[in-house]
């Protein structure tokens, strides 16, 4: 009698969690300041227990500076308690598109959702194949063959202290004029404590290494110093493209 008793409750709660509209609401607020916007992943239950669910947020921007980024984790939820599940403040101008999408679950059930959309997604022109004759020569490397988009900035933390330095990197980085063929990667290495270790790399070469204490003043200041370290290094790429272009072109006798 207690095991059907047992698996009816059960079964009720889940139809419970299932009418999405009256117990549970999901939304991302987004607060606007010039080109600035704070994004807001929250979530409430009207349910009559406390309960554990867990969120998905992703994220995507597309336009001066392009990046994706999925965040995830568990929570608990006590009844009217509005939760607030994810922060970040972004740089989105009138050229840029920008989406997020919000997923909360329960028993990896989806049980409610959210998105919103910011601008007008561009759609890319179909490319144009041109052969190049056996004489020319092109400088190009194996990575940027298999590059789709440009200028791409990986997010591949986890803590909230890397989480903090990819943000203050994403939003303070400019490229180097003519800087291309390129995507940089932030990369939380495995540490202890309450310390974050993160790597930069661009094209898979890392170019910057530190552990990060939890201070944001501190934190910006590596962003700071990792921005111009990958500066510095695609503008001599760029630089050293140029040469041996100057050089193949000297070669063939050209003048």
């Amino acid at each position: 009698m207690r095991i059907r008793i047992f698996v009816y409750l059960f079964f009720l709660n889940i139809a419970a969690l299932s009418a999405q509209d009256t117990f549970l609401k999901a939304w991302i607020d987004v607060q606007s300041e010039n080109d600035q916007r704070k994004i807001e992943a929250k979530f409430v239950s009207k349910l009559q227990n406390e309960r554990t669910f867990s969120y998905k947020l992703i994220t995507e921007k597309s336009g001066n500076n392009t990046s994706s980024n999925t965040q995830s984790g568990e929570f608990t939820a006590a009844p009217d308690q509005e939760l607030i599940l994810s922060n970040t403040q972004i740089n989105i101008t009138s050229q840029d598109y920008f989406k997020a999408l919000l997923q909360i679950y329960f028993n990896r059930n989806l049980i409610a959702q959210d998105s919103i959309e910011i601008g007008t997604k561009k759609v890319s022109k179909p490319k144009i194949i041109t052969k190049v004759a056996p004489t020319q020569k092109k400088a190009l490397s194996s990575y940027s063959d298999n590059l789709e988009i440009d200028g791409l900035i990986i997010d591949e933390t986890r803590s909230k202290v890397a989480r903090d330095f990819y943000d203050f990197f994403y939003n303070k980085w400019i490229a180097p004029n003519g800087a291309k063929d390129f995507a940089i990667s932030i990369k939380e290495l495995p540490s202890r404590g309450r310390v974050a270790r993160v790597t930069v790399e661009v094209n898979d070469k890392a170019l910057f290494t530190r552990v990060l204490q939890p201070r944001l003043d501190m934190v910006e200041q590596m962003a700071n110093q990792a921005i111009r370290i990958v500066r510095k290094h695609l503008g001599e790429n760029e630089s050293l493209k140029k040469d041996l272009e100057e050089s193949d072109i000297k070669g063939s006798g050209l003048f």
